[in-house]
């Protein structure tokens, strides 16, 4: 924890996002929930303060939280069974 930095978490924003290809909505939310932590470690003083600000956040787009596939029908209705069981 003590070698966190702004530069390790931009690595770690190129890498997932390069050479994982994810989705912009997806890297979003998974830096969110980084940031979360980040918050919650310097609440323990495991973390120097304010090191959870110096994730940057991805801009969305307002269409980047939409899928352009289309759901095939044998798995809508693995989904529709799903639901009505849970």
């Amino acid at each position: 924890m003590n070698d966190l930095t702004g530069r390790k978490f931009q690595d770690f924003k190129t890498w997932c996002r390069d050479e994982n290809g994810l989705k912009p909505i997806t890297l979003w939310g998974q830096l969110a929930t980084l940031r979360i932590f980040l918050r919650w470690c310097e609440s323990i003083d495991a973390i120097e303060k304010g090191l959870h600000a110096k994730i940057v956040m991805p801009v969305l787009k307002k269409d980047d939280g939409q899928s352009e596939e289309i759901l095939r029908s044998e798995n809508a209705e693995n989904v529709l069974a799903y639901l009505r069981r849970f």
